[in-house]
């Protein structure tokens, strides 16, 4: 089974308390995910500490259902994209 190339993206408005985030689209691993945040003049930076990844559920034909994105410490923006 192939999965789709096609590029997603989802973006949450952080709170200052949250530090878990869904990632609710298909993944065959972590490392296709990129993690952003992005500041009050809407630039986007990408983050590659501070952040683990863990794929959702277990994989069928080795593509997992999403996953969550849990922050040390909380943020105000925060992107995820694929592709």
């Amino acid at each position: 089974m192939a999965l789709a190339t096609t590029a997603s993206s989802i973006s949450y408005q952080g709170n200052g308390v949250t530090v878990a985030f869904t990632w609710p689209y298909d993944l065959i691993s972590t490392d296709q995910l990129a993690v952003y945040f992005v500041d009050d003049d809407e630039v986007a930076t990408v983050q590659t500490t501070g952040f683990t990844i863990a794929l959702a559920g277990s994989a069928t034909n080795g593509i997992y259902s999403g996953a969550t994105v849990t922050f040390s410490v909380p943020g105000s923006v925060v992107d995820f994209s694929s592709g």
